[in-house]
């Protein structure tokens, strides 16, 4: 079993089913052309978002930024 499919089936357990392979036939190839490419976009979008998930685990809370100058609310910017 690959590392990242253990890793995959110790986070998600039970719950997730996984697939191999899958075999597509059609007697049109703009069709499995066409399915091919939304195979891929979904793998890119999966890999996008376990990247950014695993980037936001990461991140540490920041305090509530506070300017040391007052901000008026009625200060006009001159042009």
């Amino acid at each position: 079993m690959a590392p990242g499919t253990a890793q995959m089936m110790g986070k998600y357990g039970k719950s997730s089913i996984f697939v191999k392979e899958m075999l597509y036939c059609s007697h049109e190839s703009r069709k499995l052309t066409a399915a091919h490419r939304m195979i891929q976009e979904l793998r890119k979008r999966f890999r996008q978002h376990a990247l950014k998930a695993a980037e936001e685990a990461n991140l540490v809370a920041q305090e509530k930024l506070v300017s040391p100058v007052p901000i008026s609310s009625n200060t006009e910017v001159r042009h």
